[in-house]
């Protein structure tokens, strides 16, 4: 059969290739370029608005880590509620802060940022599973303008999609049949956000299926 010489399904090689050249690379930036413009102006337009509890958390926490650095962050009295893997980002906010004079809205843009590369991933995915190029637009798209994700990042100011991204990568890992990868990204989920950890019972279960019964038909490998 086409395609079994590297295990890939031969929808998924053709979807590639439909979704290969600059005409699609073009409609892929121009979305992205659109999602990225819609956001910048809600926060424009809605200076201050958010979820005032965490975005003044993420700002005392950014200017902490910017002022102390990351080493004895937990033992330092104030309160936390996070696990490590967004305090580096918040870390690196806090600099950019020191220059500013203020992060503001500015703690918005790590959120904001992510929805664009979920987006993108979004995009990948589709195609790698065999998607026509208009279906994996279509996801991009979805990502991008439904309101839950632009209300959750550009208004509210949360930072789901972050966590978000490691979790897909992670499902990709294991579809091409990749356990400690996948295992990998799990663990980088659970750190961005705890309840993203689901994704190691997820990952524990097939890595336990495939021990004893063997990788199931229709895997990706070798990709």
């Amino acid at each position: 059969m086409p395609g079994s010489a590297t295990g890939v399904p031969p929808r998924a090689m053709s979807g590639s290739v439909r979704s290969s050249g600059p005409r699609a690379g073009l409609a892929l930036a121009l979305l992205l370029a659109a999602g990225l413009a819609l956001r910048l102006l809600i926060v424009v337009l809605l200076p201050g608005a958010g979820f005032g509890v965490d975005l003044n958390a993420f700002r005392y926490w950014a200017a902490n880590l910017a002022q102390e650095g990351p080493f004895g962050f937990y033992g330092r009295g104030f309160f936390i509620d996070y696990t490590p893997g967004y305090l580096y980002v918040l870390w690196l906010l806090g600099g950019a802060g020191q220059l500013l004079g203020g992060l503001g809205d500015l703690v918005k843009v790590p959120a904001v940022f992510a929805d664009l590369a979920l987006a993108w991933l979004v995009h990948e995915l589709v195609v790698e599973l065999g998607g026509s190029r208009r279906a994996a637009l279509l996801g991009a798209a979805i990502v991008l303008f439904n309101p839950i994700t632009w209300f959750d990042s550009a208004v509210w100011g949360q930072v789901d999609a972050v966590g978000a991204m490691p979790l897909l990568l992670g499902l990709r890992e294991l579809w091409r049949g990749r356990s400690e990868r996948a295992a990998f990204f799990a663990t980088v989920a659970a750190v961005v956000k705890p309840q993203l950890g689901i994704l190691a019972l997820l990952v524990g279960g097939i890595v336990l299926r495939r021990a004893f019964w063997g990788t199931p038909a229709g895997t990706i490998q070798g990709r």
